[in-house]
């Protein structure tokens, strides 16, 4: 059985590793969507191609 402070030692260390893993993935997570941002800025999706929705226009 582990002692108090080998707990705490290791509490310590879960508090600490766990808060930095959050801050990566936190950080990492917001520079991924600010990338596919700019990524769809340089390159716009095309617009719909005319349709014929109400019929043949008149000549």
């Amino acid at each position: 059985m582990a002692t108090l402070t080998e707990a705490a030692a290791l509490s310590r260390k879960a508090i600490k590793y766990g808060g930095a893993g959050f801050l990566a993935i936190t950080l990492l997570w917001y520079l991924g969507v600010a990338l596919v941002n700019y990524y769809i800025s340089l390159h716009p999706p095309a617009e719909a191609a005319a349709t014929v929705d109400f019929g043949l226009l008149q000549a």
